[in-house]
């Protein structure tokens, strides 16, 4: 049998044997690595897809209570933005216990304060971005869990991002939501 120039395929369709038709590169590296490279790519996108689609999907079946208590931690995280720390009184429990992992332990309404004043004259949040993850609230309290990021820029101009988390615990008093208390974290950076 003599061989026509062409590619395999062009052989095939011509009705030579393709089993000697020599693999090319592409194929070689699919059976090199079982195309495993491929298939991860695939499960990790349809995974982040699958992600952001429950996340829509839960913010989108929020109850009052739950719409409430988000627009309470936005609030909060809005007027840090603005240094303007009189959330600390008016939207928190007098028993509120909060923690930042920044802190060497939780801290109380007047820690808090005190701690705030001297944050804000070193430092400034540009901007913030929250990402609620779950919310469950019952009889007059509320656990809602999310991720955070903002832009800062401290007292000599220096920038830097940080990523977290938090858990926040919130309790009704009145018509109101407020803080009974907290727990924050930051992500690791990456090198």
């Amino acid at each position: 049998m003599q061989w026509r120039a062409g590619t395999c395929f062009d052989r095939q369709r011509a009705g030579d044997d393709p089993d000697h038709c020599p693999p090319s590169n592409a194929h070689r590296k699919l059976l090199r690595t079982g195309g495993t490279n491929t298939m991860k790519i695939r499960i990790s996108l349809t995974l982040v897809a699958a992600m952001c689609l429950a996340q829509t999907a839960v913010a989108q079946s929020w109850d009052a209570q739950q719409t409430a208590v988000w627009q309470a931690i936005a609030k909060t995280w809005e007027m840090d933005q603005k240094q303007d720390s009189s959330w600390m009184t008016s939207m928190t429990h007098a028993n509120v216990s909060g923690w930042s992992m920044q802190n060497p332990a939780p801290r109380g309404r007047a820690s808090m304060l005190k701690w705030t004043k001297v944050n804000n004259e070193n430092s400034k949040v540009l901007t913030l971005e929250l990402s609620p993850l779950s919310i469950a609230t019952a009889d007059g309290a509320a656990v809602a869990h999310y991720y955070y990021s903002t832009a800062n820029e401290d007292r000599e101009g220096k920038r830097s991002t940080e990523h977290g988390y938090c858990s926040d615990t919130l309790i009704k008093q009145g018509d109101a939501w407020v803080y009974l208390g907290w727990n924050c974290g930051q992500l690791p950076k990456k090198n």
